[in-house]
């Protein structure tokens, strides 16, 4: 018996040129609050939204929403894309 296996491939958004996209720019160009700088610090730490949220003392909704907007503002959709976007800035000397 043969078994099908579904590969998925990536989709191609917008293309967005490289000097519009946050990616192109320091994180604290990226009109992130401080809060939220320190949020997708904590995230890339490996934090649960419960961790960050005891950790920080703040609700787990707030949590949330703060990721929502991290999320928004960097144009992405993932807790893995947040870690490799910053990631990127920090090896390349772009986080400041």
């Amino acid at each position: 018996m043969e078994t099908a296996v579904l590969v998925r491939q990536p989709r191609s958004g917008p293309s967005v040129p490289p000097q519009d996209h946050p990616g192109s720019r320091p994180l604290s160009d990226l009109g992130l609050s401080p809060r939220e700088l320190e949020i997708a610090r904590l995230i890339c730490r490996g934090l649960s939204n419960k961790e960050i949220a005891q950790f920080l003392q703040i609700s787990h909704h707030t949590v949330s929403a703060h990721i929502r907007r991290i999320f928004d503002k960097l144009q992405i959709n993932r807790r893995a894309h947040l870690a490799v976007f910053v990631a990127e800035r920090l090896h390349t000397g772009r986080s400041r």
